[in-house]
């Protein structure tokens, strides 16, 4: 069985003595990089640069986040795109403090690299 390109999560349940059989996480996206991972209590959130899959020519990357919806881990939603605009957006970070959840990313939509920065509360329907 040959492997796809999408990214996949391999998850180790006792602290990382063992590990599970790696899982694709859901993309709407191509060629996903500079992949960030965080984790709180029993939710993982991963933010990704990738190109929308309908979007020709393969031009805007975007920023997408994507966060499991068990508590197992080994269930994730729908990939969100939170950048979604006309430019080039890279570079994704996460932070969790508190009930928040923190995201920066390089952006060019202005014609220059700007950061932008957004702050939730631990839902992703919320970004």
């Amino acid at each position: 069985m040959g492997l796809d390109k999408w990214t996949r999560l391999i998850r180790g349940p006792d602290t990382g003595n063992t590990f599970v059989s790696p899982i694709s996480i859901y993309q709407q996206f191509k060629n996903p990089s500079n992949v960030q991972i965080v984790q709180d209590k029993n939710e993982v959130y991963i933010a990704a640069q990738g190109v929308l899959i309908n979007n020709k020519p393969l031009k805007n990357v975007e920023i997408f986040l994507i966060n499991s919806s068990s508590v197992t881990g080994n269930i994730f939603q729908k990939a969100v795109n939170i950048s979604n605009n006309s430019g080039i957006s890279e570079c994704p970070s996460l932070a969790v403090s508190g009930n928040k959840l923190y995201m920066t990313w390089e952006d060019t939509t202005s014609g220059d690299h700007e950061i932008l920065f957004s702050a939730k509360t631990l839902n992703i329907k919320d970004f």
